[in-house]
């Protein structure tokens, strides 16, 4: 998925990066970490609230501070995922899997380790990483261990950062809480280095904004990926979504901007964003009433105005 926003002032559509999904308590991080990448749409906090068809909407899908209720049922999505070609991004941190054995059936290892201050991480430049410290104190997270076909980033005999390949997918274990330590220290070279790993696809949106007025908008696009538009008008709940004048689709709130966030299908569409007031039906009701009332107590007068006249001839 991309995700487009309509900048009204000069008029074009510019692709803000692939529509990833997070599940887990600590996607907000995600979204504030990736913002100027991807679009990243909250998916609640348990895997198994979603079906292996929810998730094959995504290129990436992203579990931080995640939870299930059932984990046989959770990692049989994540497999079906992952056979499919989807990529996993996780992080146990925060999660049921914090020292499990055996993470989602995946096979590895996850452990908690304890930093403070400046550390050596193999695979990276140490010295452009900040310090693992939060608030005057050390630095809690976890790291993994067992079999990963690729292996990015270690600290000493832990995985910090390891690809596994799952069917045509791949599943990318992130430990340390390197999201979260990337985004409370604004280290770019810890943000560049993230958004490497994910491998963000790229697609080709051709589009044109056909009209654009108080209450109406209408856009003609083609594209060969299902794609979310993010236009520059405030979003409300009035605001209707329909492709090619039929079919409805959600219209909703972009968490960050609270701007009109759309879904929209591949292909050659056209989409129209419709302001319907459900109140005006009220309003139209309430004048027509008003209408009779008036039109009624005229008639009256008319006939009481006559009788009036024909009493004084009489």
């Amino acid at each position: 998925m991309v995700v487009l926003r309509y900048n009204e002032s000069i008029s074009y559509l510019r692709s803000l990066g692939s529509t990833a999904l997070a599940i887990g308590t600590y996607s907000p991080t995600l979204a504030r970490l990736l913002s100027s990448y991807m679009y990243i749409e909250y998916g609640g906090k348990y895997i198994d609230d979603h079906t292996v068809e929810d998730l094959s909407n995504y290129p990436i899908v992203f579990l931080y501070g995640y939870m299930y209720k059932n984990v046989v049922k959770a990692m049989s999505i994540l497999l079906s995922y992952l056979e499919m070609g989807g990529t996993l991004v996780l992080d146990t941190w925060g999660s049921p899997d914090v020292t499990a054995d055996n993470v989602l059936g995946l096979g590895f290892q996850s452990r908690i380790l304890k930093l403070d201050g400046c550390v050596e991480l193999t695979g990276l430049n140490s010295s452009r990483l900040s310090p693992f410290r939060y608030e005057g104190g050390g630095w809690a997270a976890t790291v993994y261990r067992g079999h990963f076909d690729e292996v990015v980033v270690r600290v000493n005999d832990s995985v910090v950062v390891g690809i596994l390949r799952v069917g045509a997918g791949r599943v990318v274990a992130v430990g340390l809480n390197l999201f979260y330590h990337a985004l409370y220290y604004g280290n770019e070279y810890e943000r560049n280095f993230i958004v490497g790993l994910l491998k963000i696809p790229e697609y080709l949106l051709d589009y044109r904004i056909e009209e654009f007025e108080d209450g109406y908008i209408r856009i003609k696009y083609s594209t060969g990926s299902p794609v979310t538009l993010l236009v520059s008008q405030a979003w409300y709940p009035h605001w209707r979504a329909y492709i090619d004048g039929g079919k409805e689709v959600e219209v909703q709130m972009d968490a960050t901007t609270k701007l009109i966030a759309v879904k929209v299908p591949a292909g050659k569409h056209v989409l129209e964003l419709v302001y319907e007031d459900p109140y005006a039906p009220l309003v139209y009701a309430s004048l027509a009433t008003t209408g009779v009332l008036v039109i009624a107590a005229s008639i009256a007068w008319h006939k009481l105005e006559h009788l009036m006249v024909e009493g004084y001839e009489a």
